[in-house]
């Protein structure tokens, strides 16, 4: 059974991938914009509640505050999860190359948005390595994707992905949404 699910997920995973990648190349390529207002965040990829005290801008944060290492707009990949994830929660990670990886169940399935920063090379395939590791943050009024792993393939060249939480003072890295 597990291995059926992986293969499913690895299935959902390329064919995202290869979409937004199409997608995302378009000459009048104009998605990623977004709104804040409501309590909520709203992008052209879905909603995200901002519970906990949260800043209604806190994706525009999270955003600035861990560009693209090359620059760009990032890609956009959704995948659904086979994990306990509660109604409402939002759980954030981010790569130290800019990537950022939502985990939520806003319509009561589990999934994992994952905005990839440009790379050289990629094919738009790509395979979960380790799924995502969620926890309540002390500091942060957004709970944290405490680790994740993904693969991203390239034609000579393969990208191994590892998002960590967007506040970890002892490492160095912090967010303003956080205390």
């Amino acid at each position: 059974m597990k291995t059926r699910v992986n293969n499913i997920l690895k299935t959902a995973l390329l064919v995202g991938l290869t979409a937004t990648l199409l997608v995302s190349c378009g000459k009048k390529n104009s998605s990623g914009g977004k709104k804040s207002g409501g309590g909520t965040v709203v992008d052209d990829y879905g909603i995200y509640s901002t519970a906990n005290g949260a800043p209604g801008n806190w994706f525009e944060i999270v955003e600035q505050e861990n560009p693209c290492y090359q620059g760009g707009q990032r890609a956009f990949v959704q995948i659904p999860l086979n994990a306990n994830v509660n109604a409402g929660a939002v759980h954030v990670g981010v790569s130290s190359y800019g990537d950022i990886t939502v985990v939520h169940a806003e319509t009561g399935q589990p999934t994992m948005d994952v905005y990839i920063c440009p790379r050289a090379d990629l094919t738009g395939q790509g395979d979960i390595l380790q799924y995502p590791v969620l926890n309540t943050s002390y500091e942060c009024p957004i709970s944290e994707v405490t680790a994740a792993d993904i693969v991203l393939y390239g034609s000579q060249v393969q990208y191994q992905v590892k998002f960590a939480p967007i506040h970890i003072p002892n490492a160095g890295r912090y967010s303003q949404i956080c205390q």
